[in-house]
C-alpha cells in the first residue's frame, strides 16, 4: 500500500498532468477558431478600410457566434475535455486511499460521491459552450458590434480580434487564460472539498499545507508552506494573515477584503479548505493523523491556542 506522502505526491501529479495536457492543446484551437473568423470577416462590407454601417455586417456578427459555438463542439475539443474530466476519477480514488491510511474501514459516503457529480458538472459546463459563450463569445460579439456601429477600420477591427483570441495582455489568448483558470481551479477545489468532507466527518484536526511553490506564489501561500502544519483552530487567523510566518514576509492584507492580498472575496475559515490562497492556487490542505505531526509543533500550538493536552495529545 502507498504511504500517505506516495498518495499526495499522486494527487499533485495528477492534477498538473492533467491541467497541463489540457491547456498544451488550446493554442492551436485558438489558432484555428481565429483562422475561420478572420475568413468570415473578410465577408464585411467595406467602405474603403472602414466598416460600413450595414445590416449584413450585423447580421455576420450571428455566424461568427455560431463558429465560436461549433469551436468547443468540436470532436477534437470535446474529446480533449473528456480526457481532462477522466482526471476526477483518479483524483477520487487516490483521496479514497489516502483517507483509507488514515482510518482502515473508510468507506466513501453518498456525500462524497454528490461532490464528484456536481464537480464534473460545473467543469464540463464551464469548458464548453455555455461557460465559453459568457467568458470569450460575448466579447468577440460586442467588439464587433462597436466597431461595425461606429464605422471603424477593417484593419483595426482585425488586430483588436485577434489579440483578444490569441494574443492579449497576459501574454496568452482570452481562451488560453480562461481555461487554465477553469481547469486550475475545478481540480484543485474539488480535491480540496472531497478532502473537507471526509475531514470534517472523521474529525480531523491537524492538517499540512502542501504543493510547490512557484514565481508566482502568493505571500500566503508562501507563509503557509514556511509553518508546513495548520491546526483547525489556526484557521481563523490564518484567513486575517494573523500570524508569524506571513508576518516574517510582510505579507499584506488587501483593503477592500480584509484579506491577504490574492484570498477570493468570502473566504472564510470555513471554507479555506476550498479556496485556500485564491484563484489558480495549486496547493491543498492535506488532513495529517495527529501523531505524524511533529510533537514540539503539537505542543507550541496547543499551548498558544490554550487547548488541553498531555504530552503532546489533545485532551478532548
Amino acid at each position: 500500500m502507498a504511504t500517505q506522502k506516495e498518495l499526495t505526491r499522486q494527487i499533485f501529479y495528477t492534477i498538473d498532468e492533467a491541467i497541463g495536457n489540457f491547456n498544451s492543446a488550446i493554442p492551436d484551437h485558438q489558432r484555428q477558431l481565429l483562422a475561420e473568423i478572420e475568413v468570415l470577416l473578410k465577408g464585411l462590407e467595406l467602405n474603403g478600410n472602414n466598416i460600413k454601417q450595414s445590416v449584413n455586417n450585423l447580421k455576420l456578427i450571428a455566424a461568427i457566434k455560431s463558429k465560436l459555438e461549433q469551436a468547443v463542439n468540436s470532436p477534437a475539443y470535446l474529446n480533449d475535455v473528456r480526457q481532462y474530466l477522466q482526471s476526477f476519477d483518479t483524483i477520487t480514488r487516490l483521496q479514497n486511499e489516502y483517507f483509507g491510511t488514515l482510518k482502515r474501514d473508510f468507506t466513501p459516503s453518498p456525500l462524497l460521491s454528490e461532490i464528484r457529480a456536481q464537480s464534473l458538472d460545473s467543469a464540463f459546463e464551464s469548458l464548453t459552450a455555455n461557460g465559453i459563450n459568457k467568458a470569450i463569445t460575448t466579447r468577440v460579439q460586442d467588439v464587433l458590434r462597436q466597431n461595425i456601429t461606429s464605422g471603424s477600420s477593417y484593419s483595426k477591427t482585425m488586430q483588436q480580434v485577434r489579440d483578444y483570441l490569441t494574443d492579449n495582455s497576459t501574454g496568452q489568448g482570452a481562451m488560453a487564460r480562461y481555461t487554465k483558470q477553469i481547469t486550475t481551479d475545478a481540480l484543485n477545489q474539488y480535491s480540496a472539498q472531497y478532502t473537507n468532507a471526509v475531514t470534517n466527518d472523521l474529525g480531523l484536526d491537524w492538517f499540512q499545507y502542501t504543493g510547490a511553490l512557484i514565481d508566482t506564489s502568493r505571500t500566503l501561500c508562501e507563509a503557509l508552506i514556511a509553518k508546513k502544519w495548520v491546526h483547525k483552530s489556526e484557521l481563523p487567523d490564518i484567513v486575517k494573515g494573523n500570524f508569524a510566518e506571513f508576518k516574517e514576509r510582510h505579507g499584506k492584507i488587501n483593503d477592500k477584503t480584509g484579506l491577504p492580498d490574492g484570498m477570493i472575496p468570502g473566504t472564510t475559515a470555513q471554507n479555506f479548505h476550498i479556496y485556500r490562497g485564491g484563484y489558480q492556487c495549486g496547493h491543498q490542505l492535506i488532513p495529517a493523523d495527529e501523531s505524524s505531526v511533529p510533537l514540539a509543533v503539537r505542543i507550541a500550538t496547543y499551548t498558544r491556542l490554550g487547548i488541553k493536552h498531555v504530552n503532546g495529545v489533545a485532551v478532548r
